[in-house]
């Protein structure tokens, strides 16, 4: 373990130093303070012994947009638990841009000085020698750690296995260019449910969200290729697809049955209410809070944490 006499030791520097320097004594010039704040921060201690006047806790955390109600909940999970940690969270959107994400995360890294960094749906390589401790959820690469992910097969594999189970003849999958890993998904739980997934069934719109889901819906119709019932990529892609079916005349669920991902608040409400899989922002929110302030305390933590999402089935989904 890393005690202040250590760090006082690697700084070549008294205890009393060292101490001074964290609580903000102006008996200790810049460039020692600077030397040993970067020996705390390097062990990962620097909070443990920081005594300043404002000892607030400054996270960042980078997202892949504001739009997306999914990202919408976990911000304000997040925001909750970190303020019930006295910590002050800094949010910014990279827009699915990589080279924004891996700009961002330098910026709050070595201009900010921010104490840690929550990178959601982070798909980036962070070199060994980034000392800013951070948590990433969602990546894509299980190379980056600590790593919160979120299993979403399971309970997609329940889902179609719910349309089989209530003699839906067909299942296909709408949605956008952005959702590939939920399409690929869909296509091995086809293959394994229903013994193979036909392509016809599969609808991807370059409009995201509302209209995404309404273009997708209307390529179905007009190539006369409208499944049982729809797989939608998130609820934004489902709400449009329920409106394209409206104004044709077709009814959820008695001619297309509909479930999707994300489970926002307002899918509840949907007429019909819409069939979602839940992921557990709250329960995710918490993790990454309590992780990244272990690591800036030197506490022990989790390197890995998986979480498994669930099917709530509401209305769209009654055959």
């Amino acid at each position: 373990m890393i005690t202040l006499s250590k760090i006082a030791a690697l700084a070549n520097v008294s205890v009393s130093t060292a101490s001074k320097a964290f609580s903000g004594s102006r008996e200790v010039n810049e460039k020692t303070r600077e030397l040993i704040f970067d020996i705390a921060k390097q062990h990962g201690v620097f909070r443990k012994f920081y005594n300043a006047k404002y000892p607030q806790i400054v996270i960042a955390v980078v997202i892949p947009e504001y739009h997306s109600g999914n990202y919408g909940v976990l911000i304000s999970e997040m925001q909750r638990e970190l303020d019930a940690r006295d910590c002050t969270m800094i949010v910014t959107s990279a827009n699915f841009l990589l080279e924004k994400n891996e700009t961002l995360i330098d910026y709050y890294s070595n201009y900010t000085n921010a104490d840690g960094i929550i990178i959601v749906d982070g798909n980036i390589d962070i070199p060994d020698s980034f000392v800013t401790p951070y948590v990433t959820i969602g990546a894509k690469e299980s190379i980056l750690s600590p790593l919160i992910t979120v299993n979403l097969d399971s309970a997609l594999f329940k889902a179609v296995k719910h349309f089989k189970d209530s003699g839906a003849s067909s299942v296909g999958f709408i949605s956008e260019e952005k959702t590939t890993s939920r399409l690929a998904a869909f296509r091995l739980a086809m293959k394994e449910i229903y013994g193979s997934c036909d392509e016809r069934f599969i609808s991807i719109s370059k409009s995201r969200f509302e209209k995404g889901g309404y273009e997708a819906t209307e390529k179905l119709i007009k190539n006369g290729a409208l499944p049982r019932a729809l797989v939608c990529g998130y609820d934004n892609i489902a709400y449009g697809a329920m409106r394209a079916l409206a104004d044709r005349g077709l009814s959820v669920p008695d001619d297309v049955a509909i479930v999707s991902f994300d489970d926002n608040p307002s899918s509840k409400y949907t007429v019909p209410s819409l069939s979602s899989i839940y992921i557990k922002r709250a329960e995710c929110a918490k993790i990454a809070a309590d992780t990244i302030l272990n690591i800036i305390l030197g506490a022990p933590y989790n390197k890995t944490v998986m979480l498994n999402a669930e099917l709530n089935l509401r209305e769209s989904t009654v055959i």
